[in-house]
C-alpha cells in the first residue's frame, strides 16, 4: 500500500517542477533570423556619367540636394549606393552591387572608352562586384573592347576591375587578331582573368554568390561587330529565338551546375542582357529563365523597359524565379533582398526591402574626390588632349570647328579650348529650344507610329548635309534613320540652350571603320524604288516586334494600312504600304507608289529601273543589306563594300558622322531662326507627329 507524500514534499516537488519549466522557457535560445543579402543593380548605363535635364543644367555640379529635376549621374548614384550599403550593414545585411550590361556607348562621355575606359574605372571606384558585358560594348569592335579593358586595368584602383562576365560566348576555333586580343583577357571561373565565364563572390558575411551572364539572341543580333564571336553555341541564326535560347540555356546550365558544385555557391544570380518585354509577351531573359534550374534571381537589361515591379518565371524545375529590370541610363538602382535559408534563397518582396530607387538631385552628390576627379578628367580629355597621337586639335576642338564653320556659311571658324574653363567646349551652346524635341519615346498604346520630332530633326540633318545645306537643290533624295540609334531628347532645361553634349547624346553610337573615330558615318548610295519600298515594308513589319527597327525618312512620305497582307521578306509579296511620295528640297511632291491610282501593283513608275539616292548611317545600311536590300551606284550596279560610300567632309579626308550632321543642322537652324523652329515641336500644329509615316487605318499601331 503506497503512502501519500508529506505536504512539504509535494510543495517541494511542485517548486522544482515550476523552476524547471521556467528555466526551460527562459533559457531556450530563440531561432536566429535567416541571413540576408541585399543586391543592388543598374543596367544599360550607356556612359551616362553626368546627370541631365539637360546635362548642362548640372554643370558645375550642384552639391546641394534639389527638387528632383536633375536625373541620373554617377555622382548621385555613388552617394545612393554608399548610403544604402551603410544602412544594410547597420542591420547586419550583406550587400552586392552589379550591372546587367551595356555600361558604355551612349553619351559624349563614352567617346574615350577605348582610351581611358572611364565607365569601368568609375564602376571599380563605386564598388561594383560584377559587371555583365552587353552588346554595345562591341560597338567599336572587339579590339576596342579589349583596349578599354586594358585601359581600365591600368587606371582602376589597385589595378583591379570587377569581374566582367561573358558567360555564353564561343570563340572561333582559329581566332583572328581582334578575337585573340579578347581571348587573352578571358578565362574560366577562378582564372583571375578580367573577363570570365562566371564568378563566385564571397560577401562580408562569408556567403558565396555565383554570378553568370547572358547576351540574349536579340542583343547578339544587333552586335554585328562582335562577330565572329558567337553567343548561342553553334546556333548562328539569332532570329530563330527558340533554338538560340535553348542553346544558351545548355551553355549556362553547365556553368550553374559548376557554381553550385565545385564553386561552392549557395546563391546563383543571372545578370541577363536579353531583357524583359511588355506583358503578355516575354523577353529573352524571361524565356531563358524558364529553361534553367538553380538560378535564384535574374537581374535583367537590354530592352530599357522600366515596369518597376518584380516579374516571375517558372524555371525548368517548377521553381518561381524573380526577375527585376531597373530603368536604363543610371536613372534607377533596383534593390533586391534575398533571405538565405539552408538550401534556398528567397526574395523578400516587401516594398521596404525590394524596391526601385530613382537617382536624382533629391540626393546630394558624393564627396568622394576620386570619383569627382575622374568625372572632371573625362571632360578635360575631350576638350584639351589631342584627338590623335602627337599634336593637333582635341576631339571637341576639331568637331566644333566643323560645326561652327558650317553655321557660318562655310567660312572657317576655328574653335579653341580655354584650358582655364572646364566644360567650355563640352557644354558649348550651339542652339536653343523652348520645347522638348523627343528623340526617344517608349512604345505607348495609342501612338500612331514610332515617328518622333527627334527622328525628323536627325533625318533632316542628314538630308541637309548630303545636299550641301542647300535649301533648293536635291542631289540626294531621301534620308533614313532607325529608332534604335536614337538615344535621347533635346530638352530646354533651365537655360533653353542646347549644348554640344546634349546633341551628341541623341545619336551617340558607333564608330568609323576607316578613321577609327567615334560615331556612325553617313553613307550615300542608290536603291531601286522597289528596294526602298521593301526596306520600309520590312521596317513596318519588324517594328511591331522591336521598335528599334522602325524607320523614319526625310524627303519621303508614306502611308500604310495594317489590315492588308503582311509583307513576306523572302518572296517580296504582300505589304501594308498604300502610298509613297518623294518630296524634294522645295517641297515638290512626286508620287511613285499609290494603290488608289494603280490597284494592281501600286507602282506609278518602273520600280526596278527607277533609282533613288539615299543617305543614312553605315549601321542602318548594314542592317538593310542583311535584310536583302542591295545598295547600288548611280548606274544600278551593286556596291559590295559600303565603306566606299561613306560621305566625306568637303575639302578634307574626314567623314561626316551622324552626331556632326545633327550638331551642324542645329547650329544652322539657330543661325537662321535663333531657335529650333516649331516643325520639331510635337505639341504644336506644325510639329505634330506623325507627319511622314502615316497610318491610314483601319488597323493602326
Amino acid at each position: 500500500m503506497s503512502r501519500p507524500c508529506p505536504r512539504h514534499a509535494v510543495l517541494l516537488l511542485s517548486a522544482v517542477a515550476l523552476a524547471t519549466a521556467c528555466s526551460s522557457s527562459s533559457s531556450a535560445p530563440a531561432p536566429a533570423p535567416a541571413p540576408r543579402l541585399a543586391v543592388f543593380v543598374t543596367t544599360d548605363e550607356h556612359s551616362h556619367l553626368f546627370a541631365g535635364s539637360p546635362e548642362r543644367d548640372d554643370h558645375p555640379l550642384r552639391h546641394a540636394a534639389g527638387a528632383g529635376t536633375i536625373k541620373g549621374g554617377v555622382a548621385r548614384r555613388h552617394a545612393l549606393l554608399q548610403a544604402e550599403r551603410a544602412a544594410a550593414a547597420a542591420k547586419g545585411i550583406d550587400t552586392l552591387t552589379v550591372s546587367a550590361g551595356d555600361f558604355s556607348q551612349g553619351t559624349l562621355a563614352g567617346v574615350p572608352f577605348s582610351v581611358s575606359a572611364p565607365e569601368l574605372v568609375l564602376m571599380a571606384r563605386m564598388g561594383y562586384d560584377a559587371v555583365a558585358i552587353g552588346n554595345h560594348e562591341f560597338d567599336l569592335g572587339i579590339s576596342s573592347l579589349s583596349a578599354a579593358i586594358k585601359a581600365g586595368l591600368a587606371r582602376a584602383p589597385g589595378g583591379k576591375l570587377p569581374p566582367l562576365l561573358l558567360s555564353n560566348v564561343t570563340f572561333p576555333a582559329t581566332p583572328g587578331t581582334a578575337e585573340a586580343s579578347l581571348r587573352a583577357l578571358f578565362g574560366e571561373r577562378g582564372s583571375g582573368k578580367p573577363v570570365v565565364r562566371s564568378a563566385v563572390v564571397t560577401t562580408a558575411g562569408g556567403h558565396k554568390v555565383g554570378l553568370i551572364s547572358d547576351l540574349g539572341p536579340a542583343a547578339a543580333y544587333v552586335a554585328p561587330l562582335a562577330r565572329p564571336l558567337a553567343f548561342a553555341g553553334t546556333v548562328t541564326d539569332y532570329t530563330d529565338k527558340t533554338a538560340a535560347i535553348s542553346a544558351i540555356a545548355t551553355q549556362l546550365q553547365a556553368e550553374i551546375d559548376g557554381l553550385r558544385g565545385a564553386g561552392g555557391a549557395s546563391v546563383v544570380i543571372l545578370l541577363g542582357h536579353g531583357g524583359i518585354a511588355a506583358d503578355p509577351a516575354k523577353g529573352d531573359d524571361q524565356l531563358l529563365a524558364e529553361k534553367l534550374q538553380g538560378v535564384d534571381l535574374v537581374l535583367s537589361g537590354h530592352t530599357h523597359r522600366q515596369p518597376d515591379v518584380v516579374l516571375w518565371a517558372t524555371d525548368a524545375a517548377g521553381k518561381q524565379v524573380p526577375i527585376l529590370q531597373p530603368a536604363p541610363y543610371g536613372l534607377e538602382v533596383a534593390r533586391a533582398e534575398l533571405v538565405l535559408e539552408p538550401g534556398k534563397a528567397t526574395l523578400d518582396t516587401a516594398s521596404a526591402v525590394t524596391r526601385f530607387m530613382p537617382v536624382d538631385d533629391t540626393i546630394a552628390p558624393t564627396v568622394d574626390a576620386n570619383v569627382l576627379t575622374e568625372l572632371d578628367g573625362v571632360i578635360y580629355l575631350l576638350e584639351s588632349i589631342p584627338a590623335a597621337i602627337g599634336t593637333g586639335p582635341s576631339f571637341l576642338e576639331k568637331t566644333l570647328t566643323l560645326v561652327e564653320t558650317v553655321a557660318h556659311g562655310g567660312v572657317a571658324t576655328p574653335v579653341v579650348d580655354d584650358k582655364a574653363v572646364l566644360g567650355d567646349l563640352f557644354y558649348k551652346t550651339i542652339g536653343h529650344t523652348s520645347f522638348d524635341v523627343i528623340g526617344l519615346r517608349p512604345a505607348v498604346v495609342g501612338v500612331q507610329s514610332g515617328e518622333t520630332s527627334g527622328l525628323n530633326l536627325d533625318t533632316d540633318a542628314m538630308w541637309a548635309v548630303a545636299n550641301g545645306f542647300s535649301s533648293t537643290t536635291t542631289t540626294t533624295q531621301v534620308a533614313v534613320q532607325a529608332s534604335g540609334p536614337m538615344r535621347g531628347n533635346l530638352l530646354p532645361g533651365v537655360t533653353g540652350q542646347i549644348s554640344f553634349a546634349d546633341v551628341y547624346n541623341v545619336v551617340p553610337l558607333g564608330g568609323d571603320p576607316l578613321e577609327g573615330s567615334p560615331g556612325y558615318p553617313l553613307v550615300r548610295f542608290y536603291l531601286s524604288a522597289a528596294e526602298l519600298w521593301g526596306a520600309f515594308e520590312f521596317s513596318l513589319l519588324y517594328s511591331t516586334q522591336d521598335p528599334d527597327f522602325y524607320l523614319s525618312p526625310a524627303g519621303l512620305k508614306l502611308a500604310f494600312d495594317r489590315s492588308g497582307t503582311r509583307f513576306n521578306p523572302t518572296t517580296g509579296a504582300g505589304g501594308w504600304i498604300t502610298k509613297l511620295t518623294l518630296v524634294d528640297r522645295t517641297g515638290t511632291p512626286e508620287a511613285i507608289f499609290d494603290k488608289s491610282l494603280n490597284p494592281t501593283s501600286g507602282w506609278l513608275i518602273n520600280p526596278l529601273t527607277r533609282l533613288v539616292s539615299v543617305v543614312t548611317t553605315l549601321y542602318v545600311a548594314e542592317f538593310a543589306r542583311a535584310a536583302g536590300v542591295k545598295p547600288r551606284d548611280s548606274v544600278g550596279a551593286e556596291i559590295t563594300d559600303l565603306a566606299t560610300t561613306i560621305l566625306p567632309i568637303s575639302g578634307t579626308a574626314a567623314h561626316w558622322k551622324d552626331h556632326q550632321a545633327l550638331a551642324a543642322w542645329v547650329a544652322v537652324l539657330d543661325a537662321t531662326y535663333g531657335t529650333l523652329p516649331p516643325i520639331y515641336d510635337e505639341t504644336s500644329t506644325a510639329g505634330r507627329v506623325p507627319q511622314r509615316v502615316l497610318c491610314t487605318g483601319p488597323v493602326c499601331p
